[in-house]
């Protein structure tokens, strides 16, 4: 059965479960699909899996799966089977996710500090609520 985009217009939880009932409920159908969903990868093995690249010249290449999808994190399925390194493509969320990783830590370096007071007053004037003010330092 080949079947394309076979996450389309499915609730991620329903793409979560889709592979695994699949194969329980055909388990003698081999199944040929397509997917951009990283929701659908932890249902299949490594070896069921495979990337379709386009190379320099043009030509598309077929990859297999090295890594079981089941083990790896959200953000691992993104870089791993989708080339994308950073879950936050606009660089306010880079800055934002960069704040909220210096201002909770109680023993940023003085380096640290200057950095968070940067960041808060770049998201305060860009209209974004930081979500918190940093913790009070602390010294060793």
């Amino acid at each position: 059965v080949l079947i394309d985009e076979l996450d389309l217009h499915l609730h991620p939880t329903w793409q979560r479960d889709l592979v695994r009932m699949l194969k329980q409920t055909f388990p003698r159908v081999q199944f040929i699909a397509t997917t951009h969903s990283p929701m659908v990868l932890p249902g299949l093995e490594a070896d069921e899996i495979f990337i379709l690249r386009q190379d320099a010249q043009g030509s598309v290449t077929a990859e297999q799966g090295t890594q079981n999808p089941a083990l790896l994190t959200g953000g691992q399925l993104y870089r791993t089977f989708f080339d994308i390194e950073s879950l936050y493509p606009a660089e306010l969320g880079k800055l934002q996710n960069e704040y909220v990783l210096l201002a909770a830590d109680a023993f940023r370096s003085d380096e640290g500090e200057l950095r968070v007071q940067d960041l808060h007053g770049r998201l305060r004037s860009s209209g974004i609520d930081p979500g918190f003010d940093p913790v009070e330092r602390k010294h060793r």
